[in-house]
């Protein structure tokens, strides 16, 4: 089915250009009553609502609802209808239809085989016409003259076509069969919601580092794609925050060229508050915001200055339950910046997932640090980030011993020297696994200073001064379980 064209309509249905075929259920203009909805999700489906006004009775059972996205799930559709006047029947749907057959030059002879065209031919700058009919487009454009038959177009020529073929449109159209209709026309609203694929949002996060003050500066962003095919004009805009399973099914891929990237940089709206909505978190813009296809737009979420963090210095290790040779080379430690979601910190509300990057501020230079990804923190909760390996700070691993007790045991002793060669104090943890076989116990019998055990794990945290290093050994035991008395041992 397609839609007839009406100089009267508004652009949103103007803009379909199919030109046969049923008219619509109502001879009055489609009339958004309201600025529609879009509510975005993270897994690329977003959900489209909207009211319209309508004029419906028993003559005209197909309603059509043109202008939709071409990923459009058309068994996600579902809509209401409001009668103006009380003593109106409710109208109810049997059939939803989807026409996705969307207008182009190859669709456009496609839908043509069997009609006659004007073949145009240009020569040096005069035109030629002449009649002909479209008798196959398979594998090339047949044409029969009154004269002869020819394959393809000559050279300089081109086609005109009388009127665009019935069932093509410039966007898919959603239509539906009515029943339990008035008898004379009546107005109705028309509440309309359904899903589409092709709308997705993230969340990309800018932090500033200020190392004097040991607090940072940052910003919320939500970054909007839209790749649905459609534009969107005014929309209100929700995103919700979580992960929704999404049952993938394939649709029809219809893309537009171009690409553009739009940024909304209103650094003086209030932060954007998250509400619960059941598992998720739900986020409502305030203002109307317009998407356009292909285009990837930023919505500022928040913005907050001095929060306190602090800076640690790892070293994740496995411990090596076997003899070594050379010692390694030197290790650089992994730099995390740690600070804490709560209102104390200026936060202390839900943090989407993400992407965060770090930037360092020293007087006028502003310096890229290295980024990571924040999974969705919620509220007093810290947050933890890997900038990346820091230049000053190392270690140096010597086996200082391996030793067989007996055929079921053995001993090896480490010295870990941590180096720090800052002109500032570092917070350093060592951190060493110990992963033997699963019929192996490993326990630490000696060492220079007692660790925290957590697990399989030993953690020592060390505040190394300025231009200095410590050491750290230890003796770790490995026994072999007995077949008959398999217990672990108690590190």
């Amino acid at each position: 089915m397609t839609i007839p064209f009406k100089k009267e309509l508004p652009i949103i249905l103007a803009s379909t250009l199919a030109m046969t075929s049923p008219l619509f259920a109502n001879d009055q203009p489609l009339e958004t009553v309201e600025n529609p909805t879009i509510t975005i999700y993270q897994g690329g489906v977003a959900l489209i609502t909207e009211a319209r006004n309508f004029e419906l009775n028993n003559e005209l059972r197909q309603l059509f609802l043109p202008n939709v996205a071409p990923e459009t799930m058309m068994e996600s559709l579902m809509i209401s209808f409001t009668p103006k006047e009380k003593d109106q029947p409710v109208p109810v749907i049997t059939e939803k239809k989807l026409n996705r057959n969307l207008l182009s030059p190859q669709a456009m002879i496609q839908y043509s085989v069997g009609e006659e065209v004007t073949v145009i031919t240009s020569n040096s700058g005069r035109e030629k016409q002449e009649k002909a009919t479209i008798i196959s487009n398979n594998g090339g454009l047949l044409l029969q003259y009154k004269d002869r038959i020819e394959l393809d177009l000559p050279e300089n020529a081109r086609l005109a076509f009388k009127t665009i073929p019935a069932g093509l449109n410039n966007t898919p159209v959603l239509s539906v069969i009515l029943k339990n209709l008035p008898e004379n026309r009546a107005l109705y609203r028309a509440d309309l919601s359904y899903l589409t694929r092709g709308l997705s949002w993230n969340t990309d996060y800018i932090a500033k580092l200020d190392e004097a003050s040991k607090t940072l500066k940052l910003e919320g962003w939500a970054t909007l794609n839209n790749n649905s095919g459609m534009d969107y004009q005014d929309y209100k805009i929700n995103l919700i925050a979580g992960d929704l399973n999404i049952v993938s099914r394939a649709v029809p891929q219809l893309r537009k060229a171009g690409a553009a990237m739009a940024l909304d940089m209103n650094y003086e709206a209030a932060p954007i508050a998250a509400t619960s909505l059941g598992d998720y978190h739900l986020y409502k813009i305030p203002d109307t915001s317009t998407l356009n296809d292909k285009e990837q737009t930023q919505i500022s979420l928040f913005q907050k200055d001095a929060i306190p963090f602090t800076k640690n210095y790892t070293f994740a290790n496995n411990s090596p339950n076997y003899r070594m040779g050379q010692s390694p080379a030197f290790q650089n430690a992994m730099v995390t910046v740690h600070f804490k979601n709560d209102e104390t910190s200026q936060l202390g509300f839900p943090l989407p997932d993400g992407v965060i990057r770090l930037y360092q501020q020293e007087d006028t230079q502003t310096t890229f640090i290295g980024e990571d990804h924040i999974p969705a923190t919620p509220n007093k909760q810290e947050v933890i980030l890997n900038t990346g390996s820091a230049f000053d700070i190392t270690m140096k691993r010597e086996q200082t011993q391996f030793a067989m007790v007996n055929e079921d045991e053995w001993e090896i002793s480490y010295k870990l020297t941590v180096s720090n060669a800052k002109k500032e104090a570092a917070h350093t943890f060592v951190k060493e696994s110990f992963y033997p076989n699963n019929d192996t116990n490993w326990q630490i019998i000696n060492q220079s200073k007692p660790p925290k055990i957590v697990g399989d794990t030993a953690i020592w945290e060390l505040e190394i001064p300025a231009e200095s290093n410590k050491i750290i050994t230890y003796n770790v035991r490995y026994t072999i379980f007995n077949d008959e008395k398999k217990e672990r041992l108690n590190p």
